[in-house]
């Protein structure tokens, strides 16, 4: 089973919660360009695709979503807790949008993978 670990783009430094920081201009613009790169050289038409649900991530996976139709689905714990047992969970192919230090955990324990990830990053696993 593939998993594929994004990380949201750049963010507004400031809002009234970490949860309504939106993605800045120039974060909607690099996702752009990773999202029409990666679209076109990965089979993406049987993942499910799973967001947390602070601004900049959701908008981070409708960027992804307008490019392949995948539906966005929203799962609360990926804003603030480990994303092992949610990645344990899952039966079929799927990306996550979410955030740090929780992808670079994951990448660690799942896969051995010692890295942080940057902002707007995509990371695939084999697990």
């Amino acid at each position: 089973m593939k998993i594929i670990l994004i990380r949201h783009g750049i963010a507004d430094v400031f809002a009234d919660t970490d949860m309504e920081r939106h993605l800045t201009t120039e974060g909607r613009i690099r996702l752009n360009a990773a999202f029409t790169d990666f679209v076109a050289t990965t089979e993406l038409k049987d993942f499910t695709l799973y967001a947390s649900p602070a601004a900049r991530t959701m908008e981070t996976a409708e960027l992804l979503s307008e490019k392949t139709g995948l539906a966005v689905h929203v799962v609360e714990s990926l804003y603030d807790t480990s994303y092992t047992d949610f990645i344990a969970s899952l039966t079929k192919n799927s990306i996550i949008v979410g955030h740090e230090p929780y992808l670079s955990d994951a990448l660690y324990k799942l896969g051995g993978i010692r890295t942080t990830v940057s902002r707007g990053t995509i990371h695939v696993m084999e697990v």
